[in-house]
């Protein structure tokens, strides 16, 4: 009866999940679904984002999963979210600290849930949602990342610092960009998406720079913006940067 049931995932009680894509071509959406063995709905809890992956404890006491970054909802875009599957409810939802996990691991005993990434590389959460594995952790995890997911750690930085971002938010930011840029440029083609995403990274470096006071800096990553995608939506803010600029120099 679910319309596109996915990742479905079974635990040594019985006790099974689902997640639900709905239709994803219309709106970012999706549901997390838990049943017990005899098929009884436990859990149905929506989200205003695609879901991309899940995991259930051995016992079946506990699930996750994972959604994918959306545009409608700031809540519900690249969340971590666990659930208590014996009382029937959402335990907490993170933006996590590292990207998309391959697969999850429970601790249940010592109440630890692994974050599995693949290459044997693993992070931690506790069962009340802190974040357990050290700086260290991200670097490796960043280092291991694709430009998709580089993007994408970059622009939820960004989008909590706009306004006056301090230099080593910057700093991060510019890291981060010139690292997707670079791998995004070796997956580049005339027909995939690459092009798009780097438009994207140009432009946030562009608005990153903009917000320094570097116009000249700004101007040169929009224009590189603009390269790759036309309908970036640069064009109007380039053009008054270009006449500041000039009006700076006379």
């Amino acid at each position: 009866k679910i319309g596109r049931p996915n990742d479905g995932k079974v635990a040594n009680n019985g006790t099974f999940i689902l997640n639900d894509w709905i239709d994803y071509t219309e709106k970012e959406q999706g549901i997390f679904y838990a049943f017990n063995k005899s098929g009884e709905q436990i859990i149905k809890y929506r989200f205003e984002s695609n879901l991309y992956n899940n995991g259930i404890s051995n016992d079946g006491r506990y699930a996750v999963c994972q959604t994918f970054f959306s545009k409608s909802s700031d809540t519900d875009s690249n969340t971590l979210a666990f659930f208590d599957l014996n009382k029937g409810f959402l335990l907490w939802k993170v933006h996590p600290e590292l990207g998309w996990a391959n697969f999850y691991k429970f601790d249940v005993t010592n109440r630890i849930l692994f974050l599995n990434y693949g290459r044997s590389t693993k992070f931690r959460y506790d069962f009340s949602g802190s974040f357990i594995d050290n700086k260290s952790a991200k670097e490796e995890r960043i280092k291991n990342s694709n430009g998709y997911e580089l993007y994408f750690m970059a622009e939820e930085i960004w989008d909590k610092n706009r306004e006056n971002p301090r230099q080593e938010v910057a700093d991060e930011l510019n890291e981060l960009l010139t690292m997707a840029i670079k791998k995004l440029s070796k997956m580049l083609t005339s027909e995939n998406e690459s092009k798009f995403w780097l438009a994207k990274s140009y432009r946030m470096l562009g608005e990153l720079w903009e917000s320094k006071n570097n116009i000249p800096k700004a101007i040169d990553y929009y224009e590189l913006a603009l390269k790759y995608n036309s309908k970036v939506g640069v064009k109007l803010k380039l053009n008054k940067l270009r006449k500041f600029s000039q009006q700076d120099f006379l």
